[in-house]
């Protein structure tokens, strides 16, 4: 697997090629759970993960494998009012973005890219013995 580098002035190092060839278990897993809780956004070329704060250690993972200095943002609690004037109150979350053109090409080119729907949701191209972690990470992903 490739190293951490900066690409195009970049300011922060990024595993760019970390979603191009997914040959272990640890990609395997952050890609299902990517594609169960993560987006990206094709006019900044970014990469995102946006999840409870209690599920820190799922960004901890990301940060290790594709950019340790990326940018990580905490939001507060907060509360709705829902259509029936129901009170909810939202968890405190934690999001994780990556700005790279390249590893969001990657995810496009799997087909988990932008707009991507349960409606169009498929199983990627992998060796039988990583299926299980991407479905894992799927499920870890989605509950």
């Amino acid at each position: 697997m490739s190293e951490f580098y900066k690409l195009n002035g970049s300011k922060y190092a990024i595993n760019h090629d970390f979603f191009t060839n997914i040959k272990t278990e640890a990609q395997a897993y952050l890609l299902g759970f990517y594609v169960a809780d993560g987006n990206v956004n094709e006019k900044r070329k970014t990469f995102r993960i946006c999840i409870s704060e209690k599920d820190k250690e799922i960004i901890n993972a990301f940060k290790m494998n594709i950019s340790p200095d990326s940018r990580e943002y905490h939001y507060k609690s907060y509360t709705i009012t829902g259509r029936n004037g129901k009170t909810y109150v939202g968890n405190p979350k934690i999001a994780y973005d990556v700005n790279s053109s390249k590893l969001v090409k990657s995810l496009v080119d799997l087909g988990y890219g932008y707009n991507k729907t349960y409606e169009h949701l498929h199983l990627p191209k992998l060796k039988d013995s990583l299926m299980i972690h991407f479905i894992r990470g799927y499920f870890d992903g989605d509950g």
